[in-house]
Order: C-alpha cells, then structure tokens, then sequence
C-alpha cells in the first residue's frame, strides 16, 4: 500500500489509540488533584510507583499499535469488502466486515471510538481495507486511518 496512516486519524478513529494515550493522562490528573487538594500523604503511597508503571505499560501499547497501523500500511495490500455489523455503546463500537482475499473468506473487524466519520459507516456498505500479508485475518479500514 506505501501510504502513511494519519496519527491524528489513528488518535481519532482507534480506540485503542486513543485509550493508551488518555488513560495514564487521567491517572496523573487524579493523582495531582487529590495530592494538592485532598491528601499530600498520597505521594508516600505506593501509588505514584502503580501510576508509573500503568504509564510505562500504555506508553509500550501505543507505541505497538501505532508501529503495528504503520507495518499493515506499509506491507498491505487492498481488498473490498463488506460491512456486516455496526455497534456502538458510549463512547466506543466495533465494526464487523467481511472480504475475501485469494478465494478465502475472511471476517474481521476493528474496535473503533464513536466520530462523525465511524457513525457515517452502515451495514451493507462496501469498504476498503487494507490487510496484513502475513496474517490475512488481520485488517484495517483504509479511510480510517488516512
């Protein structure tokens, strides 16, 4: 494919992305709300240490998935495939799509956050995908990311 996926349309559209971003940012703003408001004792806490190594470990899941968007971008290939199912709750959803590569059949789907452009997909609807050579099952949709 050799066309390079949009952090900001990743940081958007990919709820995993996004969590592993927010999620420590979070963390840390309870901390400092409770240590200067509420508690200094927090900092002698065994907390600070828990916090950090939460960061570490979502700093490590972000920096995967985004190499892991970008391999897929840069080794895979297209196909058409079909929306099969939309589902959103809140704030997050899945969408399912099936496609057949090389005369197999292959379902799939991606966790995606509720935006203009992931509420716009409906069921029936034919998509580009990009996939990954290595493991067919592995897909992505193409106008998500780009």
């Amino acid at each position: 494919m050799n066309r390079e996926p949009s952090f900001k349309k990743m940081l958007t559209n990919d709820s995993m992305v996004l969590f592993s971003l927010v999620s420590p940012l979070a963390l840390w703003a309870f901390f400092f709300v409770v240590y200067f408001f509420e508690d200094p004792g927090i900092a002698s806490t065994g907390v600070p240490s828990t916090f950090a190594v939460l960061t570490v470990l979502a700093a490590a899941v972000l920096v995967w998935r985004v190499k892991r968007i970008g391999t897929i971008f840069e080794q895979g290939f297209e196909v058409q495939g079909t929306i099969t199912r939309v589902w959103f709750y809140r704030g997050r959803g899945t969408i399912r799509y099936e496609y057949t590569l090389q005369g197999q059949a292959y379902k799939s789907g991606n966790t995606v956050n509720r935006t203009r452009q992931t509420r716009e997909i409906a069921v029936g609807q034919p998509v580009t995908l990009i996939v990954d050579p290595d493991h067919p099952k592995r897909a992505l949709i193409r106008d998500l990311y780009l």
